[in-house]
């Protein structure tokens, strides 16, 4: 059984959303080289999106679970453990911006400065996510029939991916594009202050956090948009940094960590 069927039927058997995505990090039916890391990257391949390199959107996941502070208050954008995961991945891995697609960089799609690193680019992705109203449901399907998207052609020559899929993945990288630029030198500087009110303490200092982030101006009348989704990011990248940096000595205190910290208050 692959890691992904692991985790669909992870999805279903789970009490909630939630609990799904804690039991990702300690289920033995997901497969892994037996360290924190790992199984992270085996959960990042899982369910990473099929058009879009690191969005975590690839399993229909939805908020069930979650603590109310993390609920997307938008329908349509409710899978709030994608939502989760792309986070926790871009932080994890900030290299995943610079992913050749369609023969560029993910990051030129974005139209980043060269001078940022992959980190800042990351960062300013997942703020501008909430800064700039969503791609449509629409806009992959779209970008699968025309050739030519935002004045990029695709795919491009020798690019070794599918005509409607570089199609799809771009058309959605395109409204990335215009989140990312609505990100500002200011934002990440309160999204990095929020980062560090988090605290270290178990679990960490939601308030605090929360407030921080009302620096940031999120319009939430825009598809998608909200500080719910702004704080669940926040936490995505903060569990980033931590695996990242060797901060959980098994797989079982992640999923802690996930319990303690995402899920609702019973």
């Amino acid at each position: 059984m692959s890691n992904r069927d692991a985790i669909e039927r992870l999805r279903t058997s789970a009490s909630s959303d939630a609990e799904a995505l804690a039991q990702m990090f300690e289920s033995p039916t997901v497969s892994d080289d037996g360290t924190p890391a790992g199984r992270l990257r085996e959960v990042l391949q899982a369910t990473e999106s099929r058009i879009v390199p690191g969005l975590q959107t690839g399993i229909a996941f939805h908020d069930s679970g979650f603590h109310r502070e993390f609920k997307d208050p938008h329908p349509s954008s409710d899978n709030q453990v994608g939502h989760f995961l792309t986070a926790v991945g871009l932080s994890f891995n900030p290299a995943k911006v610079a992913q050749i697609f369609v023969g560029r960089p993910m990051r030129d799609w974005l139209g980043a400065d060269s001078a940022m690193s992959d980190e800042e680019v990351a960062i300013r992705l997942c703020i501008g996510h909430e800064k700039g109203a969503d791609p449509g449901a629409g806009t992959a399907a779209a970008g699968a029939v025309v050739g030519f998207i935002g004045g990029f052609a695709v795919p491009a020559p020798g690019s070794g991916v599918g005509g409607a899929a570089a199609g799809a993945g771009v058309a959605v990288l395109m409204g990335f594009r215009a989140q990312f630029a609505a990100a500002t030198d200011a934002d990440v500087q309160v999204f990095r202050s929020a980062e560090a009110n988090l605290g270290t303490a178990q679990p960490l200092n939601l308030t605090a956090a929360k407030a921080t982030l009302r620096g940031i101006t999120v319009n939430a009348t825009l598809r998608g948009n909200s500080y719910e989704d702004l704080l669940l990011t926040l936490y995505g990248w903060r569990l980033g940094q931590s695996i990242r940096r060797l901060g959980f000595a098994t797989k079982t205190e992640i999923a802690t960590w996930i319990r303690v910290n995402i899920k609702e208050v019973p």
